[in-house]
């Protein structure tokens, strides 16, 4: 495949409406010999349907979490690459790291989580999934975005699936399904029970959230209550433990 040398040489991709994934857009190495990186280039509003596509994949059902994020004011720069970007966001699977395996490293936003007595012997996230890519907002033309794909499989290090129905370690069916609670959605959540606010108020607020990804039913809203409740017992006991210091 040819490598591209200036995204002007790459044509805008627009699929028909509607949420669409990485595989209905085509792929062109951009960079040098020594360095490139698989992008596209498709209108900025139409961000959120390829992410939502992203999501829906049949066999690596996921969210993706934003780990970076940087922002520019439009004529901050006198000179600029034809990729400069005015608004960069780092998407990872959430079910990557925190471990990649033994020798692995842990992303700087995963260094601390909350630990609780009970956890699974297979955390349903943070299972090293290595899958992310960066959307750009063009700095020379915000109307579009630069999606720089560093890595489209959903494996871990070692190469091997690492969640879905491709990974053969997961405990049943409900570990390949169950959505992984975003840092937002968690923080947010944490807040409401810092301020007291009546728990089905939090749960309802918490499910919210969380629809945002995935459709509601009755086993989704049982598993919002019981977090919700745990999360609580785990502030509360912190708290406590705080106050005997």
């Amino acid at each position: 495949m040819e490598i591209v040398q200036s995204i002007d040489d790459i044509s805008v991709q627009d699929p028909p409406e509607g949420e669409f994934s990485s595989a209905n857009l085509k792929w062109t190495k951009f960079g040098t010999e020594e360095h490139h990186d698989n992008v596209a280039k498709i209108p900025y509003d139409r961000v959120d349907d390829f992410i939502f596509g992203e999501c829906s994949n049949v066999e690596f059902p996921t969210q993706f979490h934003i780990e970076r994020g940087r922002k520019r004011r439009r004529g901050s720069l006198k000179e600029y690459k034809c990729d400069e970007y005015l608004e960069y966001k780092l998407y990872w699977c959430s079910f990557g790291p925190e471990n990649y395996g033994e020798g692995g490293d842990i992303l700087p936003s995963r260094r601390y989580r909350l630990n609780t007595r009970n956890r699974a012997a297979r955390p349903q996230s943070m299972r090293g999934c290595t899958c992310h890519f960066v959307v750009k907002r063009l700095y020379a033309c915000p109307s579009l975005a630069l999606i720089i794909y560093n890595e489209r499989h959903h494996v871990n290090k070692s190469g091997f699936p690492c969640h879905g129905v491709l990974d053969r370690d997961a405990i049943g069916p409900g570990a390949k399904k169950i959505p992984y609670i975003g840092t937002e959605i968690q923080q947010q959540t944490m807040s409401m029970i810092y301020l007291g606010i009546p728990e089905e108020n939090v749960v309802q607020n918490h499910l919210e959230g969380i629809q945002r990804y995935c459709d509601a039913d009755a086993k989704l809203s049982k598993m919002a209550s019981q977090y919700v409740q745990k999360l609580g017992m785990v502030i509360k006991r912190s708290t406590h433990e705080l106050d005997l210091g």
